[in-house]
């Protein structure tokens, strides 16, 4: 009811349209579905097996992410009259997937899955800190600043961290075709942001310029945090002898387990800080049935991006980085076609021109990437005997059901 939305909330609340998001999930889903069927069958070729496991967990990925994406906003904005609390849906979110993940270990898991991991538990809480800061401040940008599409633009120059990151650690000297990529996609970013203010119908005061400005700190913080987060992310995931034994499966929950306690002191410490006195003082905490319909629907949220953490996970243990940067990419186009399709955004070419520029220095980046691991791989191992990221030889690693070593994976070895 778009009537009772607006009074509740506030004038600026666009009618929702849920079928273009109904559409997408059961396509994706369905596609899924199909790849893994695919690739049980006996019609296809045990090389040929890994490309249809990598398509059904990117289709997932695609599905829960765009779907979390929307919905999260839809629980900000229209949810029981909009429950703007992005910072304590977060933790709640971060809280369920902890306990969800212990749950099916304790359950569903070997023996040895719930042994104490000390590598896993170090690693696991600078992960913990890096995905609470980053989902804490993409939920509080988008609940409170900018919209979902620049929001996901603007996170696209996660890549631009981590190379900036690799130089600051020295794990990646300057190469002036990397530079090039990140100089493409922060062209790119720049277009999009730059474009959205000189297009905007909306009055450009100092309030809205403030605002806004906000809303891109925030997201460039979260962009900074996801690079780390997933440069440390393959360091956690990559086996060793505490992890022997264990299934993909269990290993993904593990270590999803062991992220979660620090990400969760950080959202509630955040929510705590921003929201508390806010939170404690909303009426729908008094009336039973409003409160069980917010604790029920962001309790649902929770189950989906539990999912979402999941296939992520899953697509580093298995995907190329090639890969994960074409289909990420491709996901951050659906999440904004689909924000302007459900919730009304203002889609505008600047922003659409903006994307393809990211999207073909994202893909340059990973190319050159490849390029110099190619170059190198005949350099020797490093004095602890490990083998140097530039030289791995990724094909033997995912025959052997491996992590794929990323080029920055001594980064924090190196802090």
């Amino acid at each position: 009811n778009t009537t009772t939305v607006t009074e509740v909330v506030g004038d600026g609340i666009p009618p929702l349209n849920l079928k273009p998001m109904f559409v997408f999930i059961a396509v994706m889903l369905c596609g899924s579905a199909t790849a893994k069927i695919v690739k049980r069958s006996s019609l296809v070729a045990d090389d040929k097996k890994i490309f249809f496991e990598v398509a059904s967990v990117a289709l997932i990925w695609f599905a829960t992410s765009t779907w979390l994406s929307n919905y999260n906003k839809w629980i900000y904005f229209y949810a029981v009259g909009g429950f703007n609390y992005p910072l304590l849906v977060t933790a709640w979110h971060m809280l369920l997937k902890g306990t969800l993940a212990f749950s099916y270990l304790v359950i569903v898991g070997s023996p040895g899955a719930l042994q104490f991991d000390k590598r896993m538990l170090i690693s696991s809480i600078p992960v913990g800190l890096a995905t609470g800061l980053d989902i804490c401040m993409t939920n509080q940008a988008v609940a409170g600043y900018i919209d979902l599409g620049l929001v996901t633009i603007i996170k696209s120059s996660t890549l631009v961290f981590t190379y900036i990151l690799s130089l600051v650690t020295k794990v990646q000297p300057p190469v002036l075709s990397l530079t090039a990529s990140v100089l493409v996609i922060l062209t790119g970013i720049l277009t999009a942001l730059v474009g959205d203010r000189i297009t905007t119908d909306q009055p450009v005061d100092e309030a809205s310029s403030t605002k806004v400005f906000i809303g891109v700190l925030l997201a460039l913080g979260a962009a900074m945090c996801g690079s780390i987060r997933w440069v440390v992310t393959e360091l956690v995931l990559r086996p060793n002898a505490e992890t022997e034994g264990l299934s993909k499966t269990e290993l993904r929950f593990k270590v999803l387990m062991y992220i979660s306690p620090a990400a969760t002191l950080i959202s509630t410490i955040l929510a705590g800080i921003v929201e508390g006195n806010k939170v404690l003082d909303d009426n729908r905490w008094t009336d039973l049935s409003e409160a069980l319909s917010v604790v029920l629907i962001v309790t649902f949220g929770g189950m989906a991006a539990v999912a979402l953490l999941f296939a992520e996970l899953s697509l580093v243990q298995l995907a190329s980085a090639l890969t994960l940067a074409v289909t990420g990419h491709a996901k951050d186009v659906m999440t904004v076609i689909l924000g302007v399709l459900v919730f009304g955004e203002v889609f505008t070419v600047f922003k659409g021109v903006g994307m393809m520029i990211i999207f073909a220095g994202g893909v340059f980046y990973v190319r050159t990437k490849a390029a110099l691991r190619a170059k190198h791989r005949s350099e020797p191992t490093d004095p602890h005997n490990r083998p140097n990221p530039l030289n791995t030889n990724y094909d033997n690693l995912e025959e052997e059901g491996n992590t794929p070593l990323s080029d920055e994976d001594t980064i924090i070895d190196n802090v």
